[in-house]
């Protein structure tokens, strides 16, 4: 049987701290040698304080963090709740409210819509044209006609009686969700 994903202890056991995510997180684009976002020059050294999460280039004097330029860019939001999210996003088999996330991560629940959309938006394709057959589901819906006010009633609606309407419409199912793209270490 192949193992697709890993599970959460797995999880907290190769990421158990903040300092261990962000030096994941720095290796995925960088492998191991930071480049300056603004000026592309690889000639950087570690700023001391603030554990260490800034770096400062030395051709353009600019500090800057793993953040920028990614989904994570100007946000104050641990390293933590960012893998956390991803990895409940990509696992999570019918999706997941921005309510319920912001309850498993202790956040407020805009913080949980901006990391869902963030995260979400990183995993679209663009304008991919889809490939392989698309599943097509049909349904009917049914509403109330609609009578301005005064007007008398139609003769396809009796008084006491509540007219239908069926309408046919398709929904297109698109998975954003490919989960060894977001994460290539599963």
């Amino acid at each position: 049987m192949c193992k697709d994903t890993i599970n959460v202890f797995e999880l907290l056991e190769k990421f158990p701290t903040e300092k261990a995510v962000r030096m994941w997180f720095e290796n995925q684009p960088w492998n191991g040698t930071p480049i300056c976002p603004h000026c592309g020059f690889d000639n950087t050294h570690r700023m001391t304080r603030d554990n260490g999460e800034y770096i400062r280039c030395r051709d353009c004097d600019k500090r800057f963090t793993v953040r920028v330029g990614t989904i994570m860019h100007r946000s104050h939001i641990g390293f933590c709740k960012w893998l956390f999210t991803m990895y409940i996003i990509v696992t999570a088999r019918k999706g997941i409210s921005s309510l319920q996330l912001s309850k498993e991560l202790g956040n407020r629940q805009a913080s949980a819509w901006f990391l869902m959309h963030r995260i979400q938006a990183a995993c679209e394709d663009g304008d991919q044209l889809l490939q392989n057959v698309v599943e097509i589901d049909e349904t009917y819906c049914w509403t109330k006609p609609l009578r301005r006010e005064g007007a008398a009633p139609s003769d396809k609606t009796q008084p006491g009686q509540a007219g239908t309407k069926k309408v046919r419409f398709f929904e297109k199912r698109l998975y954003l969700y490919d989960y060894k793209s977001v994460f290539p270490l599963f």
